[in-house]
């Protein structure tokens, strides 16, 4: 399996499947384990004879949404796609047990989201690539992305070029921390060669979460 970098959605996943996980365990154990929200108090209820039953399926939503956060993979297009499902429907399923305490299920459902949102920025790179190549949106659906490699501008300076070619190599789209990663330039450098790059209008910078995502523009 795949292990991915931690992104939005594999951070959201994880400390939300852990929650739920702990939740599913505590029920497991006969412990008071949901959150029950009453005249505007948030107070612990026990499920009483269904704690166990309703434990198992909190311990495998956890595991499963453990597992789907770190096999996604921000390349592949099936891969974004399928993660996203699995990590929704367990999030939902784990409402059965109280969604480890609510936190589970909201940090969960969020990084579901969060991967919803990469599947439609990797999928208008990989058709925007594909396109140049003549595969149908189909095929590049059912393999990892890897569009056509455009060329820096020759005008680009070094900095501004390594940064390019950086994100070209990435198929047109990459997280800003992770090219700060690969680029071994600081944060601030980074963000001042992409600001020149935007002026030149060859990429722009999406916000996701706690970091951008960087994708490059008008590239033929």
């Amino acid at each position: 399996m795949r292990i991915a970098k931690l992104t939005t959605t594999t951070r959201f996943a994880l400390i939300g499947g852990a929650f739920i996980l702990a939740g599913g365990i505590l029920s497991l154990l006969g412990l008071p384990s949901a959150l029950d929200i009453a005249g505007g108090y948030l107070k612990v209820i026990s499920l009483g004879g269904m704690s166990y039953y309703s434990g198992i399926v909190g311990v495998i939503s956890g595991a499963a949404l453990l597992l789907a956060s770190l096999a996604i993979d921000m390349r592949s297009l099936n891969r974004i796609q399928t993660m996203a499902i699995i990590i929704l429907t367990f999030s939902i399923t784990s409402l059965i047990d109280g969604g480890g305490f609510l936190i589970g299920f909201a940090l969960s459902f969020a990084g579901a989201l969060d991967a919803g949102f990469a599947y439609y920025l990797v999928a208008r790179g990989a058709l925007r690539g594909t396109q140049r190549q003549g595969i149908t949106t189909k095929q590049a659906s059912t393999v990892v992305v890897r569009p056509a490699i455009p060329k820096a501008p020759a005008s680009l300076g070094a900095d501004e070029r390594k940064l390019f070619d950086l994100v070209a190599q990435a198929g047109g789209s990459i997280f800003q921390a992770e090219l700060v990663e690969k680029s071994g330039f600081s944060k601030v450098k980074v963000s001042r060669v992409l600001d020149r790059l935007e002026g030149q209008g060859l990429a722009e910078r999406r916000r996701r979460g706690m970091t951008n995502m960087i994708l490059l523009k008008n590239v033929q």
